[in-house]
């Protein structure tokens, strides 16, 4: 099963509004959401909000910052509609 997971900080200014999206993303899209602070995380996903889709055999896809609510929820459901490489 795919899930989302969301690399956040304590002083991630967009990161409360990137949280909704993701929830209401995985919650229309039925897969699994995950959120994770940065500081427990390699370098790769440090630049916050960052947004990974992890596939059933752990590859994954991220998108990182935060511009509209409405581009996030667009781009996380394109990604959701392709296989992660």
């Amino acid at each position: 099963m795919k899930k989302l997971v969301l690399y956040t900080s304590k002083d991630c200014e967009h990161c409360e509004d990137a949280r909704s999206v993701v929830s209401e993303v995985a919650t229309e899209q039925q897969v699994g959401f995950v959120e994770t602070d940065v500081t427990k995380v390699p370098s790769e996903h440090r630049d916050v909000p960052t947004v990974c889709i992890v596939d059933e055999e752990g590859k994954e896809e991220c998108v990182t910052g935060f511009t509209d609510k409405e581009a996030m929820k667009r781009q996380l459901e394109k990604l959701l509609g392709k296989t992660v490489v």
